[in-house]
């Protein structure tokens, strides 16, 4: 079996996802999201699937940027995936003084037939309804709960915002005594599912509400006949030991590797 089998519906349900916050843009080299309303916001807007057409990647790179120019956007925000950095697009990049984004976010897929049971029954876990107003106000104040300082409260509620009223993602509220406690999102196409926003609210954490969250969204993605789950998360970071434990196996270390280009 290709080793990057599944890059090419990874990228695709990216796109696909990320539509919450940019408008998708495809060319024979590469693919796009921008976003008029989140201009600030790398996840929509950036460059991805960056592929060699036979002009080589520094003549690739020229018309990328010449498509950010046309859009306005700066700075350039490159993701280079495996297949990418094969065909020597990093190489040119670093060549060209890109800025690195040393994090890494590991992808993983849940693979097993039947999702893992529930966790605690004192975690009750709803999806919001579509016209629950309010429950989207609670969905999105948390998701900024961990954010310290006005600006980035204002940046993150935009965002949030934008993705609570989605249509194609499927919002959930874990409570606990009627408490809402943590939050998380669900979105499915073509197959795939992927759980997102995966958040608890500080007063509530090592309680079990991510792993019920979790759970609650493995079970419904399977439920509606998808054949491969998966997320992202920070390596080494406390979710990533979580995510093990309630059978997500990694796939790859890092498949979307970012970069800016200031200049």
């Amino acid at each position: 079996m290709d080793t990057f089998w599944w890059l090419d519906p990874l990228l695709e349900h990216e796109i696909r996802y990320f539509a919450f916050a940019g408008e998708p843009r495809q060319t024979a080299c590469a693919w796009y999201l921008f976003s008029e309303t989140l201009p600030k916001y790398h996840d929509a807007n950036r460059a991805l699937r960056l592929r060699d057409d036979g002009r080589g990647p520094q003549k690739v790179l020229q018309e990328v940027a010449a498509v950010f120019k046309e859009h306005r956007t700066w700075p350039i925000v490159i993701d280079i995936d495996p297949v990418a950095e094969k065909q020597g697009f990093l190489d040119a990049l670093l060549r060209k003084g890109a800025l690195q984004n040393q994090s890494r976010y590991p992808l993983y897929a849940y693979r097993v037939s039947q999702p893992p049971p529930p966790t605690s029954p004192h975690i009750r876990v709803e999806a919001i309804p579509s016209h629950d107003a309010e429950a989207r106000r609670l969905w999105v104040e948390l998701q900024i709960c961990d954010e310290r300082t006005e600006e980035e409260r204002q940046f993150w509620r935009a965002v949030a915002e934008a993705e609570a009223h989605f249509p194609a993602c499927r919002l959930y509220l874990a409570y606990i005594e009627g408490t809402p406690v943590g939050a998380c999102d669900l979105f499915s196409a073509h197959g795939w599912a992927r759980i997102d926003s995966v958040i608890t609210h500080p007063e509530w954490r090592r309680r079990g509400v991510a792993s019920a969250l979790v759970t609650r969204t493995i079970a419904d993605a399977l439920a509606e006949g998808n054949r491969l789950v998966y997320l992202f998360t920070e390596a080494g970071g406390p979710a990533e030991s979580l995510y093990r434990r309630l059978g997500f196996e990694r796939l790859h270390a890092g498949p979307l590797h970012r970069h800016l280009l200031l200049a």
